[in-house]
């Protein structure tokens, strides 16, 4: 099972299942633009942590990128799905 977050975020709410994650690490793709002004940077912080401490993540940014995803992003996505 694979995961992916584009232009998101993760509540700071612990969940019954994060518990499960921690133990089995799925891999996740996170991406987002560094102009995306829709996500605050508090949020931001959060997802990061919480990805990089649940899962097994890859975490792509993308320059000139706001709330939005574009060709690179897909190429990436494509990339890790096919992993």
């Amino acid at each position: 099972l694979k995961t992916v977050i584009l232009a998101g975020f993760i509540l700071d709410v612990e969940l019954p299942k994060d518990q499960d994650l921690r133990g089995s690490k799925p891999p996740l793709f996170y991406g987002r633009g560094l102009n995306d002004q829709m996500i605050s940077s508090q949020r931001v912080e959060q997802t990061r942590k919480w990805v990089h401490s649940t899962t097994q993540a890859t975490v792509k940014t993308y320059s000139g990128l706001g709330h939005s995803i574009d060709e690179r992003v897909v190429a990436d996505v494509k990339t890790f799905l096919e992993k």
